[in-house]
């Protein structure tokens, strides 16, 4: 054992530098860790606002260096279960500049502004009903449409299908073409 004690030693006392700053460092923590055993200062950080309305001033005081300084509690409620998804997009947040169906309803468009709400809701009805999953050109053309196959000419949901494009489709109802795309 002592030939163990006795290599340790000589490895440890050979490069002077490195034993000193050990030794250093040693030292700082020693104090560092006496500092906090002896003085007791708090292990949390607290923040002494200006002016809280709901603060109540706790009559125990800390001793923070040369200075007395009295701590101040907050209370703040977290709600368990805030009602919503925090992450999932809102659009009822947002409002509308211009809500188009209720101005053509009221009568304030003219006629070709009418048929651009009109068109501009239909493509909004076929963007949310419809999703176009995937395209394949060729003699007979097809898309793959809410988990669909479907050929030129054929309908889902009150759309027909009147051309495939590379990556899109042309639909239409009611007269009404609208390009959906992936």
């Amino acid at each position: 054992m002592d030939m163990k004690k006795n290599k340790l030693v000589r490895q440890l006392t050979a490069d002077k530098k490195k034993l000193s700053m050990m030794v250093g460092l040693l030292c700082v923590g020693m104090l560092l860790w006496g500092r906090l055993l002896l003085k007791q200062v708090p292990r949390t950080a607290l923040a002494v606002p200006k002016t809280a309305a709901s603060a109540v001033v706790n009559p125990d005081p800390i001793d923070a260096g040369s200075a007395t300084v009295k701590r101040v509690v907050v209370d703040v409620t977290i709600p368990a279960d805030p009602g919503r998804d925090l992450f999932a997009w809102d659009p009822t947040r947002y409002p509308k500049v211009l809500d188009n169906q209720a101005v053509a309803e009221a009568g304030k468009l003219g006629p070709q502004r009418t048929d651009e709400v009109r068109e501009a809701d239909m493509q909004a009805q076929a963007k949310k009903s419809l999703t176009l999953q995937s395209t394949v050109l060729g003699a007979r053309p097809w898309a793959l449409i809410n988990g669909k196959v479907l050929l030129v000419g054929q309908e889902i949901e009150g759309f027909k299908l009147i051309e495939v494009l590379a990556r899109g489709v042309i639909v239409e109802k009611e007269s009404l073409r609208v390009q959906l795309e992936m």
